[in-house]
C-alpha cells in the first residue's frame, strides 16, 4: 500500500477473490478508517541565509505540536537516504 496524500481513507476488505479481483461487489466490507498525517509533498520555501526565519503555511493534515521538520544537509537530496534517516543540518538553531 502506497499512500501519496495525507487525510482520512476508508479501508475495505473482500475475502472472495479470484485472480486478484473481488468476485462480487457486495462482498466488499468496510473495515475501518486510516488516518494519514503529514505534509503535502512538493512544497518549496525560499528563505534568506544567516537570518532567523519562520516557515509558515506548510500545507498538510493532522499536524501535531511535537512534529519536526528536518532540513537536509548539503548533498542530501532524498528523505530515503541512510535508511530513511537522512542527515540533518545542525549548523543552525
Amino acid at each position: 500500500l502506497t499512500v501519496r496524500k495525507a487525510g482520512t481513507l476508508a479501508a475495505c476488505y473482500c475475502a472472495m477473490v479470484a485472480d486478484g479481483v473481488c468476485l462480487r461487489p457486495h462482498h466488499w466490507v468496510f473495515v475501518g478508517l486510516l488516518q494519514i498525517r503529514g505534509p503535502r509533498g512538493g512544497q518549496e520555501w525560499l528563505v534568506p541565509t544567516k537570518m532567523v526565519v519562520r516557515i509558515a503555511g506548510i500545507q498538510g493534515w493532522g499536524f501535531d505540536p511535537t512534529d519536526r521538520l528536518r532540513i537536509l544537509a548539503d548533498g542530501e537530496s532524498a528523505c530515503t537516504n541512510n535508511g530513511h534517516d537522512p542527515g540533518g543540518n545542525t549548523d543552525f538553531k
